[in-house]
């Protein structure tokens, strides 16, 4: 008889208290509840924190919450996942809303398909009705900040992906041959509900621990680590399929408190991508080629989302300019040192050199 497989909540998580423990409230009242709740705190009051999440969680799961390591999203979150023992690890952000279900349905897909290494809950536009009471609504951003009304039709989802570049696989640049991924022809076929799909929001991530401790988030990444989840979810794809369950729901909070503003995230966003083509790519000129072409393409549309939110000191475009600049000199750095100069790069950027 097959084992039965478990989940584990593992959040990593900085200066979201309210929102986090609330987020822990709705994964242990799931109809399939975690067998563990694994947290890294990167908060100075984390003790504080770690204390409202105990009380949450009592009895009903496996508690371990730690200090981060560091205060980088990808060095949280491989510290959680090795502290985890779950088979199947809910690598959700701390502002996550769950469904009642959501767990049991992703859970029942892994249990089925044993190809599967990733699925992604979908996330919807309303929160689970409970999840209002109790937050402070001023720590909560507006979702819609930013994005061009031009309503939610064909045209609008051609709009939104060829100009403002908003789905995930046009906000990377892979850098694998097609020996390292893992091939359509091997994968089951989706049941219904399930989509196949090449990359992974974070907020929504979930994976297989033995998958995730073989390509971990890369700690190269400081700080924001800004696309850390395409890449992780990226290299999952060499052992396995990634699934969406569009039945298995979920909502992204969006709280206020990042941990930086827009043109910083906007620089990071493409200087990260050209940070993991250089550390992986075997076919360095052509992937140069189409790295720049692509940092062209996410320029013209931060400008385009700088204009549509009114932004008229246009952060997200001179985030772009600042990223084109340094473009060049991460192309041009030694791999071998590369990680350890990109982390002092990313350091400079986030305290507003240039």
């Amino acid at each position: 008889m097959t084992a039965t497989l478990d989940w584990g909540l593992c959040i990593a998580t900085l200066n979201r208290g309210d929102v986090l423990v609330r987020a822990v409230g709705l994964a242990l009242s799931q109809t399939r509840p975690p067998a563990e709740v694994v947290i890294a705190d990167a908060s100075t009051d984390w003790q504080a924190t770690r204390d409202r999440v105990a009380a949450v969680v009592g009895n009903r799961a496996r508690l371990v919450f730690e200090p981060a390591a560091a205060r980088s999203l990808t060095v949280q979150r491989n510290q959680a996942i090795r502290l985890a023992r779950a088979d199947i690890l809910f690598l959700f952000d701390d502002d996550t809303l769950m469904y009642p279900d959501c767990a049991d349905r992703i859970m029942a897909r892994y249990a089925a398909h044993p190809s599967v290494v990733a699925i992604a809950a979908h996330h919807v536009p309303d929160a689970p009705e409970d999840s209002a009471e109790g937050l402070d609504r001023k720590s909560v951003s507006p979702a819609a900040a930013g994005r061009i009304a031009t309503g939610g039709g064909a045209v609008a989802r051609v709009l939104r992906r060829q100009l403002l570049l908003t789905d995930a696989d046009c906000r990377f640049v892979g850098y694998d041959g097609a020996d390292r991924r893992w091939h359509s022809a091997h994968s089951p076929q989706p049941p219904r509900h399930c989509h196949p799909i090449d990359f992974i929001n974070g907020f929504a991530l979930t994976v297989r621990r033995a998958a995730v401790l073989r390509e971990p988030f890369d700690e190269g990444l400081v700080g924001p680590s800004i696309a850390e989840d395409l890449d992780a979810s990226y290299r999952l794809g060499r052992l396995g399929a990634l699934w969406r369950a569009s039945d298995a729901h979920c909502h992204h909070l969006e709280a206020a408190g990042a941990r930086s503003g827009r043109r910083v995230n906007s620089a990071l966003a493409q200087m990260n991508v050209a940070y993991f083509v250089r550390r992986h790519s075997a076919r360095p000129t052509r992937d140069l080629a189409r790295l720049t072409l692509w940092s062209g393409r996410m320029t013209v549309a931060d400008l385009a989302k700088d204009l549509a939110g009114r932004r008229w000191t246009l952060p997200r475009f001179r985030g772009s300019v600042l990223a084109l600049t340094w473009l060049p000199r991460i192309w041009a750095a030694p791999r071998g040192a590369l990680v350890p100069w990109y982390q002092t790069v990313q350091r400079r950027i986030m305290a507003g050199a240039r």
